[in-house]
């Protein structure tokens, strides 16, 4: 289990990466939503300076964090990122995945995923 966690922040990038060309893609054949807002279409002002800030500090934790889940935060950091970067591009945030009528995209759903690996770590600790 621990050998996959070496992994993390490779795969991060990878779904990063993907999201960025699948937002591009459905797009470009209007199959997306674009979200103006940050999480649930939520609006606040200055979400892109925020959204960087978040970035770096989940970064800057991940990194002294010597443990597993500091890997997990890391590659939350890089798939925020990746969301980020979609936001400067498209003027908010594609979601291209619908199911029922929620929206969402893959670096959303990693976020997620990582975020509750991490808490699962985090409360599973074993001491010593």
């Amino acid at each position: 289990m621990k050998y996959l966690f070496r992994y993390v922040i490779y795969f991060s990038v990878l779904i990063g990466v993907l999201n960025i060309f699948f937002s591009e893609i459905f797009c470009s054949i209007d199959k997306c939503v674009i979200n103006k807002g940050i999480a649930f279409g939520i609006s606040i002002n200055g979400e892109i300076l925020i959204t960087f800030l978040l970035i770096l500090l989940i970064v800057y934790i991940g990194l002294r964090v010597k443990r597993e889940w500091g890997r997990i935060l890391i590659g939350i950091g890089i798939l925020g990122f990746s969301n980020l970067v979609c936001r400067l591009i498209f003027d908010g945030i594609p979601d291209y995945i619908h199911i029922l009528s929620i929206s969402f995209n893959i670096a959303d759903i990693f976020i997620v995923l990582f975020a509750i690996v991490s808490g699962m770590l985090i409360l599973l600790k074993k001491e010593g």
